[in-house]
């Protein structure tokens, strides 16, 4: 029998995770605006690439995690 609350637990991980990257997202976005309005859009436009780049390596790594957990609550009888 699938275990309903370890699905549920998951579930809300996943959503949890996609709002964390949603408010990362759009920080980046502003970060980005704000810089380009500014005199040193080219000095620190990489900040935002890095931002953007560890937020996707977070974001899988907590994904595969919990994907993982989905997975073994379903598999598991």
């Amino acid at each position: 029998m699938v275990k309903k609350k370890e699905i549920g637990i998951a579930i809300l991980s996943f959503v949890i995770l996609a709002l964390i990257m949603l408010v990362i997202m759009v920080f980046s976005i502003i970060l980005n605006e704000v810089l380009k309005n500014s005199g040193i859009y080219s000095v620190m436009s990489a900040i935002t690439y890095v931002i953007l780049g560890s937020s996707i390596g977070i974001s899988a790594g907590f994904g595969y995690i919990i994907a993982q957990r989905l997975f073994d609550a379903l598999l598991d009888k």
